[in-house]
């Protein structure tokens, strides 16, 4: 089986002093004749089309600095039962933030990663909701070889599924196993160089 994939993209770059910026428009049209879902033990012979934009920007001044992107997506199915639906797991927009602040030998920092609503399978039954995570660490460097990290992620213990599959059709309740991200996790470190 051969997949294809046609696609386009044009995009623009901004660099000046402590900004810079990237907005890229794509479009692209896939043909999937072989894609393998192990779950269901089948072949998947799906079209799709998807266009939209993707912008990224850094910032820095002195000790703060932020990074930071957003793409936005519109995209559909072309051939099947589910034409004309959305893709499984395709949300219409996807984000990440990632501030940091440095003082002396100590840095801070974080990030925000989210995404909008999507759903579970091409039928477009069953939604997967939006979630943000929020994640922060911190580095203190003791000496020139060694440095202590901390991080937390999922701050929020925020519940984010990923993904969901269909398992069985049980009249009208369908058994689904979904998949999440990790729960509030921490985890300290020391790094030593040598």
């Amino acid at each position: 089986p051969v997949n294809e994939l046609k696609q386009f993209e044009a995009g623009l770059k901004l660099r000046n002093g402590p900004l810079s910026a990237f907005v890229t428009y794509f479009d692209a049209k896939t043909q999937e004749d072989g894609a393998f879902e192990i779950t269901t033990r089948q072949y998947l012979k799906d079209s799709f089309s998807s266009r939209g934009v993707e912008a990224e920007l850094a910032y820095r001044a002195g000790a703060f600095g932020v990074t930071g992107g957003v793409t936005f997506t519109n995209a559909k199915l072309t051939s099947g039962p589910n034409s004309g639906k959305k893709p499984r797991r395709q949300a219409d927009m996807i984000y990440q933030v990632s501030p940091t602040y440095s003082m002396g030998n100590l840095s801070l920092g974080g990030s925000l990663v989210g995404t909008g609503k999507s759903f579970a399978q091409n039928d477009n039954k069953v939604v997967l909701p939006a979630y943000m995570i929020t994640n922060f660490f911190a580095t203190y460097a003791v000496t020139d070889k060694i440095t202590v990290i901390g991080t937390i992620n999922n701050v929020f213990n925020t519940l984010a599924y990923t993904e969901a599959e269909d398992q069985n059709n049980l009249g009208n309740n369908p058994l689904y196993i979904a998949r999440a991200l990790n729960g509030r996790s921490m985890k300290a470190a020391v790094r030593y160089s040598f």
